[in-house]
């Protein structure tokens, strides 16, 4: 099945904040083979997996333009740090965003899941031995693509991150 692109209309059937060849251009521009390499079938899945991500995981600016679209933009009342209007579009900052998390969902989930028990608290090896401090979290840490769109991110609901985003 084609990726349904948002184009700034608030599609009801998008499926993704950006299209397989934009992210072939990104990731071309910063010459990384890895996502060169994936199938159209792979690319398409981690675009929608991306998009996903991004939307469970920040409280954006705004409010979305309409009840009927699929995704979290376009926004109404949505003005980066310049004081320009972000309505109708998809900020390209998300769409940056977008294709970092595409690429690390090219090799598994973007979020972990896990059982108390499939955390080590001690691991020993020969004479040398770590203990692990309790509550640390087993969730992935994306913070490049966090700081991409942190300006679009509402800081009045703790900082805008609604997932916990600390590397394991």
């Amino acid at each position: 099945m084609a990726l349904i692109v948002e184009d700034g209309t608030g599609l009801s059937t998008a499926e993704s904040y950006l299209s397989e060849t934009d992210a072939d251009t990104y990731w071309s521009n910063r010459g990384d083979a890895t996502w060169a390499a994936a199938t159209t079938a792979a690319k398409e899945e981690s675009l929608r997996r991306a998009t996903q991500y991004l939307d469970a995981s920040f409280n954006w600016i705004g409010v979305i333009k309409s009840t009927t679209q699929a995704l979290n933009w376009p926004r109404a009342a949505a003005y980066d740090r310049e004081d320009r209007s972000l309505a109708d579009q998809v900020p390209t900052l998300v769409e940056q965003a977008c294709a970092e998390l595409a690429k690390e969902a090219l090799s598994g989930a973007l979020i972990a899941t896990v059982s108390r028990d499939d955390r080590a608290k001690r691991v020993k090896a020969g004479s040398v031995e770590v203990e692990f401090e309790g509550g640390v979290s087993s969730q992935k840490s994306y913070a490049l693509a966090a700081l991409i769109v942190s300006p679009l991110v509402d800081g009045r609901y703790g900082g805008g991150a609604v997932v916990n985003l600390v590397k394991s």
